[in-house]
């Protein structure tokens, strides 16, 4: 999982990011090709199609929040055949 804010790209590899979702947290969903990683990706993919909101934190400091109304309509449930996210 990946982040832009701004222009700029957060990723694992690059100043990394933290998700709080309804307040919970903190989520690390960026580092997803690691067995450890995959599973705390399921976590925060079904909790952005239940939430209510998400809040991102960057390593360098800045701060997104976003509503997530109408997520699980975008996002496929994981038991989707249209869910397509290869994870460990």
């Amino acid at each position: 999982m990946t982040l832009t804010v701004g222009g700029r790209n957060y990723t694992r590899e690059q100043g990394d990011f933290v998700l709080f979702i309804d307040g919970k947290g903190p989520y690390y969903a960026s580092d997803a090709g690691f067995r450890v990683g995959g599973d705390n990706f399921r976590v925060v993919w079904d909790a952005l199609r239940t939430g209510r909101s998400v809040q991102a934190r960057t390593g360098d400091g800045k701060v997104v929040t976003f509503p997530l109304t109408g997520a699980a309509k975008v996002l496929p449930a994981r038991t989707s055949k249209l869910f397509q996210c290869v994870t460990w």
